[in-house]
């Protein structure tokens, strides 16, 4: 029996979930721990029932999934832009997403496109030397849509290019509001718990994942780099606040129930993490102590 399956049976406070009838859409905004996530995921279903959509291959069989196709899966996860969300909730899925800090989410979305040779992008800002206020405030068409409101523009679906901004934010908002489960990073193990209780899911521990050791973290950035974030990204904290908020109100009406259940689960995660630490070491793969963000 793998570990995290030992030890997700040792944790009798766990409320038990009744089988999904719902194909699980996961919308994985970038940087907002969705790797994490996925792999929690694709622990509790079978490889066959999984489409993952992080290629232009993928996204397409998405596109194409018709009712019939997408019923025969239980899960599907990926970077999927929603075109028309009213199309989107007509079919019989379970709707979940993360949000995170927008000033974490960009500068764990920089710090990666400047760390990562495979990308498109990775000789353009470090040959540029593009520092983090003009990668959010250009309009050169690299960096046109980056740093800028992503996680609205993820949710508002399409939008004519002059849209104002208060109405994408509005669209976003009330799509966000029809997710059956709205995540936020910051509040990453309380997401996870309303997850499983939505999805009846099982295994639920995990580790992080895509953590890379970054430059820098939010608090570093300058008084200029934090006011530069925060001004092209103000439909995103809007988004962010509502989203945290509506997660709070639902933790909070569960009570001392969830409280119980949230403690449990970390004690136990704790452990698990502690098992993994200790066969990373045995295997001589070293491990930073520090220094790592959430992807």
């Amino acid at each position: 029996m793998p570990l995290r399956d030992a030890l997700c049976t040792e944790s009798a406070s766990r409320p038990a979930g009744g089988k999904m009838d719902r194909t699980l859409f996961f919308l994985h905004i970038p940087k907002t721990a969705g790797t994490t996530l996925t792999s929690v995921l694709r622990a509790n279903f079978p490889p066959q029932a999984i489409l993952s959509a992080y290629d232009h291959d993928a996204l397409r069989r998405v596109d194409e999934l018709d009712d019939q196709a997408a019923a025969r899966l239980r899960l599907i996860q990926g970077h999927v832009f929603v075109a028309d969300f009213e199309r989107f909730f007509s079919r019989p899925v379970l709707a979940f997403t993360m949000l995170r800090d927008p000033v974490a989410r960009v500068v764990s979305e920089y710090e990666f496109l400047r760390s990562w040779p495979e990308h498109h992008l990775y000789e353009y800002l470090n040959r540029q030397d593009v520092g983090l206020a003009e990668y959010v405030s250009s309009c050169r068409p690299e960096l046109k849509w980056r740093g800028k409101n992503l996680m609205t523009r993820s949710l508002c679906g399409a939008v004519p290019p002059d849209c104002p901004g208060e109405e994408m934010l509005a669209r976003a908002t009330a799509n966000l509001d029809r997710f059956h489960v709205a995540g936020v990073t910051e509040l990453f193990d309380e997401s996870l718990l309303l997850l499983r209780r939505a999805a009846g899911l099982g295994n639920i521990l995990y580790e992080r994942r895509n953590r890379r050791a970054a430059p820098r973290r939010p608090e570093d950035l300058t008084q200029a780099e934090r006011e530069a974030v925060l001004a092209h990204n103000q439909l995103d904290q809007a988004l962010y606040a509502h989203a945290r908020r509506r997660l709070l109100r639902e933790t909070a009406a569960l009570g001392g129930t969830f409280t119980g259940e949230l403690w449990a689960f970390r004690a136990l995660n704790t452990r698990y993490q502690s098992i993994c630490d200790k066969v990373l070491a045995k295997s001589g793969v070293e491990r930073r102590a520090k220094g790592y963000t959430l992807a």
